[in-house]
Formats: structure tokens, C-alpha cells, sequence
């Protein structure tokens, strides 16, 4: 999601906007909930242990984000 914020936007009504949960249906969307745990079961079964993580924000730039499903601890790495 892009966003724009300028100082006369109410920053309540933008961060709920942000913030809010969208039901979007789509085949792709629909796929990756339902198989979303068995690929990560099958992963750490072949692979190593992943962990569930938050949101990861760039420090250099503040307006960069990702939210992974999972993380691969650096201790266990193949």
C-alpha cells in the first residue's frame, strides 16, 4: 500500500484506514491461506526451524515495510 500524509490529514482517521483489515478474495489470496502452514510445516521438515515474526521496517528508509510469515533462524541456516 501507498501512502501519502500531509499535516491537515487527521492521523487517526489515516493510521485506522492503514490499520484496518481488507477481506480481499482472490484465487492467489485464497491459496496461500489455506496452504500457508502445510508449506511451512514441509519447509521446516526438509529444511530448518522458521520462527512467526512482525513487521520489519528499513532504518535508512522509514517508508519501507515487509511483514514475512515467517523468518529462518540465523542459528539453525543450512
Amino acid at each position: 500500500m501507498i501512502c501519502k500524509r500531509t499535516l491537515r490529514a487527521d492521523s487517526f482517521v489515516l493510521a485506522k484506514i492503514l490499520f484496518s483489515q481488507r477481506n480481499i478474495h482472490c484465487p492467489a489470496i485464497a491459496h496461500g491461506r489455506a496452504y500457508e502452514y502445510v508449506a511451512i510445516q514441509r519447509y521446516e521438515a526438509q529444511v530448518c526451524k522458521t520462527h512467526k515474526c512482525g513487521l520489519f521496517v528499513n532504518q535508512q528508509h522509514p517508508f519501507v515495510a515487509a511483514s514475512p510469515d515467517s523468518i529462518v533462524n540465523p542459528a539453525s541456516e543450512v
